[in-house]
């Protein structure tokens, strides 16, 4: 074997080894962002549900729901302006219980209106339907549900 094959192996094993674990590596990142999602639920009874609606959060928890989620914006997107990063949360459609097995709406906020008390104002697009796989209330929260779900169906 001379010196230009020993290096087309040397080449050959380091993709072997490194980019095929990265290209797996990179895979399975994107399952977890695309596929699954993991955040805070609205839990409110819609008998219709829109590809865009509205809704007002007045309630200590959902206020405290969207201090978390629009923390990381500029404050003009936390005033009607463009938000710069995708901001999403679950909302529970069907209402309580919600359980493993029900389904929920993902949806990301598209314009954001916060008054000084934490009231907010949002405009929603429905990303997708999902599953919720797992639940459960954050501690101090006043009674916030987290899930975890899986995307079932994209909008």
């Amino acid at each position: 074997m001379d010196a230009h094959e020993q290096w087309r192996e040397i080449a050959k094993d380091y993709l072997r080894t490194n980019l095929i674990g990265s290209i797996n590596k990179y895979f399975y990142q994107q399952v977890l962002r695309e596929i699954r999602f993991t955040g805070p639920v609205f839990i409110l009874r819609m008998a219709r549900t829109l590809d865009h609606y509205g809704l007002n959060f007045f309630e200590p928890r959902y206020r405290l729901m969207m201090l978390g989620l629009m923390e990381a914006q500029p404050l003009a997107a936390r005033n009607g302006d463009e938000i710069t990063e995708p901001v999403m949360f679950l909302h529970a459609h069907e209402g309580l219980p919600l359980t493993e097995k029900s389904t929920a709406l993902l949806v990301k906020i598209e314009r954001c209106h916060m008054g000084v008390h934490g009231h907010s104002h949002v405009d929603l697009r429905v990303v997708a339907t999902v599953r919720v796989e797992r639940v459960w209330v954050r501690s101090g929260s006043g009674g916030l549900h987290y899930a975890q779900t899986l995307r079932i169906r994209e909008r």
